[in-house]
């Protein structure tokens, strides 16, 4: 992760969570954010130079009911890095 311009962590996050009109849709989030029926609830965020993300989606793996094949991970070897939980439980 970067931490100046567009590669940092603030910016990426400000970046997807802006609305659609006011970027390409390009990532798989993008899509996925750009439909009527999804919404965030919550973000948490992990400052850190090593990309967590792989190990991130490793531990959701394990606990999650379901995932969406290939979803955000088309640059590594994960098979998703979106996951499906029946019960939403925030803490």
């Amino acid at each position: 992760m970067g931490t100046k311009g567009a590669s940092s962590l603030l910016c990426r996050v400000r970046r997807h969570v802006s609305p659609s009109s006011m970027k390409k849709i390009h990532w798989h989030i993008d899509y996925l954010l750009n439909d009527e029926n999804s919404r965030i609830i919550k973000l948490i965020l992990i400052p850190s130079k090593q990309k967590m993300e792989c190990c991130v989606a490793g531990e959701l793996f394990d606990k999650a009911d379901d995932e969406i094949k290939n979803f955000g991970s088309s640059d590594c070897y994960c098979s998703s890095h979106l996951f499906y939980f029946s019960e939403l439980k925030l803490e």
